[in-house]
């Protein structure tokens, strides 16, 4: 794994098919418990090194499709407790096993919150993790850049709950986005919640559209 800031680690990005996406997961280095952000990329191979910087005592899943690449090692090696939205229960595979669901806004650690947005599924979450330095919004796939674009993958949810959770993701605040799916560079972007809100009005334009047709 690759250490993109001085307390956060981005996995080996695993390509989801010809031409698409790039999925990648996050480890937070904390002083009480290390953090799992998302499901996705090849963290697998790289457990040596996580057991080097204290293993994962919680795994925070943003929407059902986290769960179907690497059932329960995260569990079975460190005994994470995973964390997901109660909505999103229904499509997890028996074989990946959720301890705790949330169904609102909620404080998981007194440092990292999860905030349900739905929209690329019906229980799609972002969290926000303040380091004491900087505020990070993991968006997941409710929020990436596309050719140079904001944009969101309506899958299994609706363009209508998209844009309304765009809108309050906003009302929080954050100094940068970390995606879970990348179309351009691998970068995080530093962007905070105010330039955010300015930034998207044509996407939340066309998702309002969508609505209507």
């Amino acid at each position: 794994m690759e250490k993109i800031e001085p307390n956060i680690f981005r996995s080996e990005p695993f390509q989801l098919f010809e031409g698409g996406g790039k999925i990648c997961s996050f480890f937070l280095c904390r002083p009480n418990g290390n953090i799992l952000v998302y499901g996705g990329g090849n963290f697998r191979k790289t457990k040596e090194q996580i057991k080097d910087e204290g293993g994962i005592s919680i795994q925070a899943i943003s929407h059902r499709h986290e769960t179907t690449r690497h059932p329960d090692w995260v569990r079975n090696e460190f005994g994470a407790t995973r964390y997901c939205h109660k909505d999103e229960l229904p499509a997890v595979p028996e074989t990946f096993g959720i301890d705790v669901t949330f169904s609102e806004d909620t404080q998981i650690t007194s440092d990292f919150f999860a905030i349900p947005t739905p929209g690329h599924c019906p229980g799609s979450s972002c969290f926000i993790w303040d380091d004491g330095e900087t505020k990070y919004a993991f968006t997941g796939d409710t929020l990436f850049m596309k050719d140079g674009c904001w944009d969101v993958d309506v899958a299994n949810g609706s363009p209508l709950d998209a844009a309304a959770s765009l809108r309050k993701l906003t009302e929080h605040e954050f100094d940068a986005i970390v995606p879970g799916i990348y179309y351009d560079e691998l970068d995080y972007m530093r962007v905070s919640s105010s330039q955010l809100k300015e930034e998207i009005g044509s996407l939340l334009e066309r998702l309002e559209k969508e609505c209507v047709q």
